[in-house]
């Protein structure tokens, strides 16, 4: 009896011990730093490959306004998006998934978004190609008869 008494006396000692000497994680919010080359690299990187009508404050000067008629055909506006690669192609699957994989960064990584000050560039990245996503099939419909891909 005595013996356990002994054993959780000292358990209970080690363990305060370990709990007042353990660093202590503080979240500060810090100020942004000066963009350094990845930062500047990473900002122009998300909006390169928009498709679509771009906005007035858009950080790519040699990107324009492009395929403002895609659906045109089919009596749809299926402007917007991101291409592929540089080709003018707009593929589904694998914009999904580049949106899926930049919103679990975002999930993921959101404070170092925010530390290089571009967490708000990033979910507008998102926003613009799921705005696109969602313009090729019949969202709002209680049945998805149709999905209109490239």
């Amino acid at each position: 009896m005595i013996g356990a008494i002994l054993v959780a006396g000292l358990a209970t000692a080690l363990i305060s011990s370990m709990v007042k000497n353990l660093p202590r994680h503080r979240h500060r919010h810090q100020p942004p730093l000066p963009p350094d080359n990845y930062t500047l690299a990473l900002n122009k990187a998300l909006n390169a490959q928009r498709s679509g009508r771009l906005p007035e404050d858009d950080n790519v000067s040699w990107r324009g306004d492009s395929c403002l008629k895609d659906g045109s055909s089919l009596s749809e506006d299926l402007s917007g998006g991101y291409y592929d690669a540089g080709d003018a192609i707009k593929f589904n699957f694998p914009q999904s998934f580049a949106m899926t994989l930049l919103s679990w960064t975002v999930v993921e990584y959101s404070a170092k978004y925010e530390a290089a000050g571009e967490l708000n560039h990033v979910k507008e990245t998102i926003k613009w190609g799921t705005d696109y996503l969602l313009k090729t099939f019949n969202n709002s419909a209680d049945t998805i008869d149709r999905v209109v891909t490239q």
